[in-house]
């Protein structure tokens, strides 16, 4: 025996699904303004920096080469150094190597993590 509160829970189940394909239609069409803007400038920035990639690879080598220098001083002056600042270097060193010594390698990885390019 169905009551008037349980035929309007069986249309809200039914109901649900279409809400739920709306809220992320909706959630989309929110971003859609920020992010077409956003990528368009994202690649006149990267048009605009292509000729001082050298120096700015370089500049990169020299950073990662100062955190060295500034773990190797902390361990002098017996202060331990941090486990997430050792794994950050790291990270750092094998992101800057990877761009400069395989730069397509980076490029395909960055091309499969991001989904959306042409396939």
């Amino acid at each position: 025996m169905e009551t008037e509160s349980g035929s309007r829970l069986g249309g809200l189940t039914r109901l649900a699904p279409g809400a739920a394909v709306g809220s992320v239609l909706a959630a989309m069409a929110c971003c859609l303004p920020i992010a077409i803007p956003a990528g368009s400038a994202a690649a006149v920035l990267g048009l605009a920096l292509e000729p001082l990639r050298g120096w700015m690879m370089g500049l990169s080598v020299l950073l990662v080469g100062l955190g060295v220098i500034q773990l190797r001083r902390d361990r002098r002056a017996c202060r331990p150094p941090s486990p997430v600042r050792i794994g950050m270097l790291v990270a750092s060193a094998i992101l800057v190597g990877t761009a400069i010594l395989f730069p397509q390698v980076l490029a395909g990885l960055i091309a499969d993590w991001f989904p959306g390019g042409s396939r």
